[in-house]
Order: structure tokens, then sequence, then C-alpha cells
């Protein structure tokens, strides 16, 4: 439920034009706590965050049983834990002493989730884009996977 909430208000809410500041942009100058949409949009950081935070604790849990799958998230654990030689229970304290939270290792994995995701999405439009205007090609492609077989 968390995750369509979230879903949903980040896609109508936040559309370019959606807040009073696209069009007044002197309100940018405002102090945080005085700028409209500013509170609403913390509220939304905070339920992503959750769902993010989820996950990554989900991630952290797998990599102690030795059964994290093979992904950025486990490797960051990893390195952080093979450059130190240290345990995973003393991960917290390497990650203090290089700066990198739980929150700011959740803010670095949501933003490889979602580059890769509109990056995986529009290379797969475009493929598909290509293939309707040259039949030609995908013929062939079928051809070379029958002979495949």
């Amino acid at each position: 439920m968390l995750f369509e909430e979230t879903q949903a208000d980040s896609c109508t809410d936040l559309q370019p034009g959606s807040l009073l500041v696209d069009y007044i942009t002197v309100l940018q100058r405002l102090p945080k706590y005085l700028q409209p949409g500013y509170k609403y949009a913390m509220r939304l950081r905070t339920r992503e965050m959750q769902l993010h935070f989820a996950f990554y604790r989900t991630l952290q849990v797998a990599f102690r049983q030795g059964q994290a799958p093979d992904c950025f998230g486990k490797h960051l654990l990893e390195v952080r834990i093979l450059l130190r030689n240290q345990t995973f229970a003393d991960t917290v304290q390497v990650q203090e002493n290089d700066g990198i939270d739980d929150a700011a290792a959740v803010d670095i994995l949501a933003m490889i989730i979602a580059g890769g995701g509109h990056t995986t999405s529009s290379i797969l439009q475009s493929f598909f884009k290509i293939m309707a205007l040259q039949p030609q090609v995908v013929e062939k492609a079928h051809l070379g996977m029958a002979d495949a077989k």
C-alpha cells in the first residue's frame, strides 16, 4: 500500500508546472519552512524513505545470512567491510568513519534503481520503435533464432 501511495502522489502532484513555485520563482528564496509545498515534499520523502529502508533492511538481513542477491547493494556492504577488514557488526562504525550512514546508503541505492529504471525503459521503447520501422530486421532476427534452435 505504501508503494502505491508514494507512486501515485509523486506521479500526479509533482509534475512540472504543478507547483506554485514553478510560476512565482521568487518563492524559492523564502526559508524552506515558508515555501509552499515544502511540508508536502518532506512528507513524500519520509514515505519514500520508509519504503527504501524496508528493502535495505531486508538486504542487510539476507547479507548477514549469506543469502543476499548479487547486486550493487550487496557490494556496497561487502566493500565497506572488506576495506576495513571488519565484521558485519562493525559496518555501522565503518559507515560513520566514511561519512555514509544508512540514509546515505539508501539514497545511493534508490538513485541507482531510479536511474536504471528510466534508462531501461527508454532503451526498450527506442528498440521497439526501431523494430516497428524495420520489419526486415525483425524477420532476420526471427530466422536467426529459428536457426539457433
